[in-house]
């Protein structure tokens, strides 16, 4: 019986952490063997890797500094320098520049450990909704799943998915037991990780609809729709700061037509495009991993009236799959609410479990080393 009281009688009141703690450190553990034996074995990259001067001595570290890391470490050290860097919101370099000031921790390690803390963190959290909606043995596999889900690596690099799970799983978690100014909140700081934590407000939206029924002046006179409120006040803010320091409130999104139409393609121009080259043709290897398990998930979430979960993996994925398949193997690696349902489906016939953990996993470590010398896993 799926329950939120996870301690039983006799046992620590917190021995639940050690089942999410367990898989964060051992995921860990695999990606750094991944990087390090990678990096020794094949130093070179497939594209420039960025200002690595200082990473690149760490072969176990250096090959989850990729991409677009360097706007980050840039955005930590300097702050907004053009209108162009708007396009990455401000939470997680706020962050990292913080951890930096605060310890004397370069910046590049500052990076990764606010990612991790914060994976950790998302672990437990998730783990705790799972184990809410189902028994703790579908939270255990859906969490299992989540961890080795094929572009879960993202969770550990030097980029902000990790803090856009935990904070939506925060957000999730505190909207199922009625805390809804806490959710938006949790949901707000999302909106100013990456804006697709927006989605997450429509969870919160479901929480509260199921929580106080269809009575329409209910619903207004409600305190709780401040917290609806906030992930929007979140992103205006946002708005209003490019507005006033570039002179446009929408930045965030127009800057992305420089990038070229790749930058805000669907999964329809993949299937149309003729124009397969070495640097596109791996987005054919996420489609059946960002096509197909995540979508299938959110779509059996509505089948266990996991509504909460389902309209934001719905809405999430929606994003995802309309405007932003390029980036889609980061993208649904926060899409956390989609891997409950396969974590169901394991605790329930154990024979699957060996081969379809096994399976993610040799995936996961085969794009992460792509990933880690510069090859477009993004």
């Amino acid at each position: 019986m799926a329950t939120d009281k996870m301690p039983v009688q006799g046992a620590p009141r917190y021995w639940w952490i050690l089942v999410p703690a367990g898989m964060f450190v051992a995921s860990r553990i695999a990606l750094l063997f991944v990087s390090y034996f990678g990096m020794a074995i094949s130093p070179s990259l497939f594209e420039p890797g960025g200002p690595r001067e200082f990473i690149q001595h760490y072969p176990a570290l250096d090959g989850f500094c990729r991409w677009d890391w360097g706007m980050y470490e840039r955005l930590a050290r300097t702050g907004y320098w053009d209108d162009g860097s708007v396009t990455f919101f401000p939470l997680y370099p706020l962050l990292v520049r913080g951890l930096s000031a605060a310890t004397g921790l370069h910046l590049h390690f500052s990076l990764l450990v606010v990612s991790n803390v914060a994976s950790l963190a998302s672990f437990c959290v998730i783990y705790r909704v799972f184990a809410r909606l189902e028994d703790e043995g579908a939270a255990k596999w859906g969490l299992a799943v989540f961890a080795s889900y094929p572009f879960a690596f993202f969770q550990a690099a030097a980029l902000p998915e990790a803090l856009l799970t935990l904070a939506t799983a925060l957000g999730i978690l505190f909207a199922l037991r009625g805390n809804h100014l806490r959710a938006g909140i949790a949901v707000a700081a999302a909106v100013l990780t990456r804006a697709l934590g927006l989605t997450a407000g429509l969870g919160l939206l479901a929480a509260q609809l199921r929580q106080r029924g269809r009575n329409a002046k209910a619903f207004f006179i409600h305190p709780g729709l401040l917290g609806l409120a906030l992930p929007v006040a979140a992103l205006a803010a946002y708005c209003l700061y490019q507005y006033l320091k570039f002179g446009s409130p929408w930045l965030f999104y127009t800057v992305r037509a420089r990038w070229g139409p790749m930058a805000s393609w669907s999964l329809v121009d993949v299937l149309r495009t003729k124009n397969w080259n070495p640097f596109t043709l791996p987005i054919a290897a996420y489609l059946p991993f960002v096509a197909l398990v995540p979508t299938a998930g959110a779509i059996a979430l509505i089948f266990r009236r996991h509504y909460e979960l389902a309209i934001f993996a719905g809405g999430y994925l929606v994003v995802v799959l309309s405007v932003g398949i390029w980036g889609s193997g980061r993208y649904t690696s926060s899409c956390w609410p989609a891997f409950l349902p396969a974590g169901l489906l394991l605790s329930r016939y154990p024979s699957l479990q060996p081969p379809v953990v096994t399976l993610l996993a040799v995936c996961q470590g085969f794009f992460f080393y792509l990933y880690s010398h510069q090859y477009p896993v993004m």
